[in-house]
């Protein structure tokens, strides 16, 4: 539950915030606006934070998906598991220990990180 939990709520929360803190100037925002709309209401703070989070997730995933496609399999095999036939989520979060989980998601959180850091400061 604390994995699931993890993954499919914190992690997007947490990419939504710093996409929302990368891109304040954009928008003519501060850090203290974003704090406020959070005191004031904070469930659609979260919802917000957690779309944008998701979707960035998304974005990456199906950009992954698609650069494995056309790149050579062994540029991508040292950081991207290979698909599996038939894919068993839940089986996967009951069998692997909870190491592997925190190493996959470690490194997931940087793989994100720093595609936003360049997709957003680079262009």
């Amino acid at each position: 539950g604390v994995l699931l939990f993890l993954k499919m709520f914190l992690l997007p929360v947490v990419l939504g915030f710093c996409l929302d803190l990368s891109t304040l100037s954009l928008f003519q925002r501060t850090f203290d606006d974003s704090i406020l709309y959070a005191g004031r209401d904070l469930f659609s703070f979260l919802f917000l934070h957690w779309v944008a989070g998701i979707s960035f997730m998304l974005l990456v995933t199906v950009s992954v998906l698609q650069l494995r496609e056309v790149a050579h399999p062994n540029v991508l095999s040292h950081v991207i598991r290979p698909q599996e036939p038939q894919p068993d989520l839940l089986g996967n979060l009951l069998h692997d220990p909870l190491v592997t989980h925190a190493k996959r998601l470690i490194l997931s959180l940087v793989i994100y990180a720093l595609l936003l850091v360049l997709q957003v400061y680079v262009p």
